[in-house]
């Protein structure tokens, strides 16, 4: 793949990839979680800087999604030993508040920055 004209295209077609976002689409800026994709590819390959332009949610979201691997393997590992599994109801309730709240910041943030 590759970005011609600010669309990404199909590098051996030459093909324009359609948007994705409606949001975007219909009233021209991305929706809070537009670059969430890209950001996380550009995590996995240690592209910090390009993650953080797509979307910069995008790090605490990354290292939430990763930490819940080893998390559930343990929990699924200590469920199948009878034993009970981890409450952190509070972390929950915490990271379902405080996730969307830095997604719309920062997305308000991302709009009030491109009228300059």
């Amino acid at each position: 793949m590759r970005v011609q004209d600010n669309r990404e295209t199909v590098s051996f077609l030459g093909v324009a990839i359609p948007e994705t976002c409606t949001f975007k689409r219909v009233v021209g800026y991305g929706c809070p979680g537009c670059g969430l994709t890209r950001s996380f590819i550009s995590l996995s390959h240690g592209q910090l800087r390009d993650a953080f332009d797509f979307n910069a949610v995008g790090l605490p979201l990354y290292l939430f999604v990763i930490a819940q691997i080893p998390y559930r393997l343990v929990l699924a590992h200590r469920i199948r030993q009878g034993q009970s599994s981890w409450q952190l109801s509070q972390v929950g309730k915490w990271t379902a508040f405080l996730l969307p709240i830095l997604l719309i910041t920062q997305w308000i943030i991302r709009i009030c920055f491109a009228w300059i």
